[in-house]
């Protein structure tokens, strides 16, 4: 343990590889705080990323001969088609020190889109009848196709969020 400062005229114990005030600038002090270091964001956006690639696997398991006939899965797939959306609006917001980049931007509301897809399919074809089987295909590989885009716009997100959070790195102590 080292003393790092006073507090009332009192030192103040720092436990070994505990960050303290004096390993940062003034600016990167404020930097943190104001994050919470990160790891709140990063949690997220990895949270975000699972979510995402379950939700492709989901979704290539529904195709037709390979596991379509399983109502699980599609239960599943709907249900987190509206939570990823959630995540992804939380995990790819405006923070502190993150750049705000057009893809970061597109992987924060693609999801919805996405969902707005798969709704437009499910309720015109399944439920109103009012979509054509030559539609319904076409919408579906639209679908697939947006979804593998939002998971590339998640993973450079990531990718941009985690190289900002890095560049504040404290002194070695």
């Amino acid at each position: 343990m080292g003393i790092s400062g006073t507090a009332i005229g009192t030192p103040v114990p720092i436990p070994k590889g505990q960050l303290r005030m004096a390993d940062f600038s003034d600016g990167e002090f404020a930097y943190m705080a104001r994050r919470g270091g990160g790891s709140y964001t990063m949690n997220l956006v990895l949270g975000t990323r699972i979510a995402l690639y379950f939700q492709l696997a989901l979704g290539i398991a529904q195709s037709p001969g390979v596991a379509n006939d399983v109502p699980g899965l599609l239960h599943m797939h709907r249900t987190l088609a509206f939570i990823v959306p959630v995540l992804a609006f939380l995990a790819f917001g405006v923070r502190p020190g993150i750049p705000q980049t057009t893809v970061r931007t597109l992987a924060r509301f693609a999801p919805l889109v996405a969902l707005i897809i798969g709704l437009i399919n499910w309720i015109g074809f399944k439920m109103m009848g009012a979509i054509p089987v030559e539609a319904y295909w076409s919408v579906m590989i639209v679908h697939f196709a947006w979804g593998i885009a939002v998971v590339a716009f998640a993973e450079i997100a990531a990718g941009q969020a985690s190289r900002a959070t890095r560049e504040v790195q404290p002194k070695p102590v």
